[in-house]
């Protein structure tokens, strides 16, 4: 499983110790070295003991978008957002759909992104698009047209 190596130039004890596979089927593999050899030993052993006990996590435990996205509004947006941001991502994920919200991460096609843009309603943006208001003006924050005086 490991082959300790010396390398000639430095002295130092090498070894690149093969874990396994996570769940995409990617290696996982660990590199360590030292001056002694017995150290790199003591080494391999406690890596193999954390693999074998579930210490060494590379494998992915999200499988639907679901998870997804309650990972990502706990881990991400509620640490770096203002509360009012998380509530409003929040409501956003409230109204997708249960079938994109059931599908494997692994598993989402453009097509279903495509399929999910149009079942939204158009947003603010787009609205404001178009009735013919430019960039420009969106980012100036002037009088935006409203859909009454177009008409």
């Amino acid at each position: 499983m490991a082959n300790i190596k010396k390398n000639a130039k430095t002295g130092l004890w090498w070894v690149r110790l093969s874990l396994g596979t996570d769940e995409c089927g990617k290696r996982i593999q660990a590199y360590y070295s030292n001056k002694r050899k017995q150290e790199v030993k003591f080494w391999i052993a406690e890596e193999v003991a954390a693999r074998k006990d579930g210490s060494i996590r590379k494998v992915i435990q999200i499988r639907t978008m679901e998870q997804l996205f309650a990972v990502w509004l706990e881990d991400h947006v509620r640490l770096t957002k203002t509360t009012t941001t998380y509530h409003s991502y929040q409501s956003i994920l409230n109204r997708v759909p249960t079938w994109f919200m059931q599908l494997k991460v692994d598993r989402v096609e453009p097509t279903h992104a495509q399929r999910l843009d149009d079942q939204f309603p158009p947003s603010d943006f787009r609205r404001h698009v178009q009735l013919g208001n430019t960039d420009e003006q969106l980012q100036r924050d002037e009088p935006l047209l409203c859909r009454h005086e177009v008409e």
